[in-house]
């Protein structure tokens, strides 16, 4: 089972990897074979590798100037459930995006440097424009 703390743990890393805009750190988050569904109702990604190429594209080509912050943590078995809030300079629109979202995320028994690693990752994301 994870623990508050230890979901808040990986949020925080997250977060580090998002604002840092740093693929390698996202991945590192993750187990190998683990999914990654930002959108509700169009395919996820499955596979570090497929993890890492999404997140150079969508995270390090088109934003800048990354915000993040974990709003509220609750925690069910290994199921974390997360709100968080972002925001970040949108480049092919060159304003500024700003998210609030909930994230689900399924803990795997592996653990790298202190932190459970992820194996199902999913967002359900609301975006305005400003």
């Amino acid at each position: 089972m994870i623990t508050e703390q230890e979901a808040r743990a990986w949020f925080d890393a997250y977060g580090v990897a998002w604002t840092t805009q740093d693929p390698d750190k996202i991945v590192r988050l993750f187990t190998k074979d683990a999914t990654y569904r930002e959108r509700r109702f169009h395919p996820g990604v499955s596979g570090i590798e497929s993890i890492r190429d999404y997140w150079d594209l969508i995270v390090y080509e088109l934003q800048r100037d990354v915000g993040f912050e974990t709003v509220s943590v609750a925690v069910s078995g290994d199921d974390a459930y997360v709100n968080w809030r972002a925001h970040f300079t949108w480049r092919p629109i060159n304003g500024v995006m700003e998210l609030d979202a909930v994230s689900r995320a399924h803990f795997s028994g592996e653990s790298l440097g202190g932190i459970r690693l992820v194996t199902r990752f999913e967002e359900w994301i609301d975006h305005r424009e400003a």
